[in-house]
């Protein structure tokens, strides 16, 4: 009979990044076309089309109504786990695109597993890449998923790196060699 030996599995914790986001003109327009309807009694069809727009813009307008400044960044959760040697796993939140599973694999190794959609579903997180194509994923998902600003700033991906980077060396510390 063979015995198989667990691997000790060490997590580097929780950290809660601050990720600017970018406003843009977007949320100036929605307030002037809502202004505009309210003036008209509601008679204009907007162009708004589910829910979560109806929300992150009327809540959005209501803020700026106040005098209220509308939120310059987002928490972005980000989480690491060795198990014994054979496997590092990143845990980062939300839709991430392939760019930073291979860009971790690069840059920790080969059995570098990265998950995302963990710990929070704030939207797509773009790569630098992604972020200056623009589209859907690197341009206004933030807005599309009910979140108060029109994309990440172009600063995303060095700031999950350093993030990630900074937790794995600590795991490497905690646990070197097992």
């Amino acid at each position: 009979m063979r015995v198989i030996e667990r691997p000790t599995l060490h997590s580097a914790g929780l950290q809660d990044l601050l990720i600017a986001v970018e406003h843009g003109e977007r949320m100036v327009r929605m307030r002037n076309r809502h202004r505009e309807q309210r003036r008209d009694g509601g008679t204009q069809r907007g162009v708004i089309v589910d829910a979560a727009s109806v929300r992150v813009e009327v809540g959005g307008i209501e803020r700026l109504d106040r005098g209220e400044s509308l939120p310059t960044s987002l928490a972005y959760p980000v989480q690491t786990w060795q198990f014994g040697e054979q496997l590092t796993t990143v845990f980062l939140a939300g839709e991430v695109v392939v760019d930073y599973a291979l860009r971790f694999k690069r840059e920790f190794g080969a059995s570098t597993w990265v998950c995302g959609y963990a710990d929070d579903m704030i939207a797509y997180i773009p790569s630098r890449r992604v972020w200056e194509e623009g589209g859907y994923e690197g341009g206004s998902s933030l807005y599309e998923y009910g979140r108060p600003a029109f994309r990440w700033s172009g600063e995303v991906e060095p700031r999950i790196a350093t993030a990630v980077r900074e937790l794995v060396e600590h795991l490497q510390r905690v646990a070197p060699g097992q």
